[in-house]
């Protein structure tokens, strides 16, 4: 069996695969960007937080915080509003990431 073979094989452990994800970004995350709708290809969450860090640079980094942690970002996964403090599932293809600033009113 070829490596070629072997990585697209289902022995590949998951979380070692890269997932293509849509990722749209909201408010000042948007602006930090300079757009608002992008895919990335990830393993996981954190994953895709770097990669938004590196990207765009020092405007994404304040956002995100320290460790790719997101600070106080708000994150969906396809709707679901997650905790990234315990979020460990891999990304799969076609997952929707959905990023916004903190909320905040009065």
């Amino acid at each position: 069996m070829g490596i070629a073979n072997y990585l697209s094989s289902e022995r590949l452990p998951q979380p070692f695969l890269m997932a293509r994800v849509s990722i749209s970004l909201y408010a000042s995350v948007r602006d930090a960007a300079g757009e608002s709708h992008l895919e990335m290809e990830v393993k996981d969450m954190h994953g895709l937080l770097r990669g938004l860090a590196e990207r765009f640079g020092e405007g994404m980094q304040a956002l995100i915080g320290p460790e790719g942690g997101a600070g106080d970002l708000v994150v969906l996964l396809n709707g679901m509003n997650i905790d990234l403090s315990t979020w460990s599932r891999p990304l799969t293809d076609g997952d929707e990431v959905s990023v916004f600033p903190p909320i905040s009113g009065g």
